[in-house]
């Protein structure tokens, strides 16, 4: 059985260029919002991994993400 790969949470921190994660943006799962367009930013996201093990190097993975104007994500595809 292939193992299922589900996001638990995610959180978004300002970039500090160093292996510190930098000041928190947003509280844990809550959307941040950055003081001009380009910042720099770091995402920490939490997967949990179920049905079977998940051995090193096993699978990639790709962040997606759009620009969401009001309610929705206007560019995604």
């Amino acid at each position: 059985m292939a193992p299922e790969i589900n996001q638990s949470a995610y959180r978004v921190f300002e970039n500090t260029n160093s292996t510190d994660v930098g000041t928190v943006l947003a509280a844990q799962n809550t959307a941040a919002t950055l003081a001009t367009n380009g910042d720099a930013f770091r995402i920490r996201s939490l997967l949990s991994v179920t049905q079977n093990q998940l051995r090193q190097n096993e699978t990639n993975f790709k962040l997606q993400f759009a620009e969401r104007v009001g309610v929705c994500d206007i560019i995604f595809t």
